[in-house]
């Protein structure tokens, strides 16, 4: 609710039809690996195992950032006039699947999961699964993500780190 308002308030401004708005999946890196903690203690995660994940690591966010900020686009051919792009690795990954290769990468067992509380964000967020394509951000914006899948960025956000 809070990134919609943002985004009518930017439609709203003057300055509408030169807006980029970048809509960010879930950011990962040192110091944002959820549940990190839990897996080294082999505790529970408290999500679905079930459901896509759309991921972005912190690195190429900011990259996808600057990018946007000095590009020259063309005008919007949307509806609308506004520039949209979902910023994501374009590698979509099954929630257990992610969570069992961050076990994996730092030598914990496998995980387990429980069902977040219902009504919780947590639980809302996982009732969305859907798989976000990123082709045209990497188009439009030029932009050569240094982590072009989860399994790479993982490597370097749990790496010798005591998160």
């Amino acid at each position: 609710q809070a990134s919609l308002s943002a985004e009518n308030a930017i439609a709203a401004h003057p300055l509408a039809a030169r807006s980029i708005i970048l809509r960010l999946a879930g950011i990962y890196g040192p110091g944002r690996v959820p549940f990190l903690k839990d897996l080294r203690a082999g505790g529970p995660i408290a999500a679905p195992v079930t459901g896509w994940l759309n991921l972005i690591h912190v690195d190429d966010a900011a990259a996808v950032v600057v990018a946007a900020a000095e590009e020259e686009l063309a005008p919007a051919t949307t509806p609308d006039g506004k520039h949209v792009y979902c910023v994501s690795d374009g590698t979509p990954v099954e929630r257990g699947e992610f969570y069992s290769e961050v076990a994996r990468q730092i030598g914990a067992p496998p995980p387990r999961f429980t069902a977040p509380d219902p009504g919780s964000p947590r639980a809302l967020r996982a009732e969305a699964n859907r798989r976000i394509d990123n082709s045209r951000m990497l188009a439009d914006l030029h932009v050569t993500l240094t982590y072009p899948d989860y399994r790479a960025g993982l490597a370097s956000a749990v790496e010798t780190r005591n998160q």
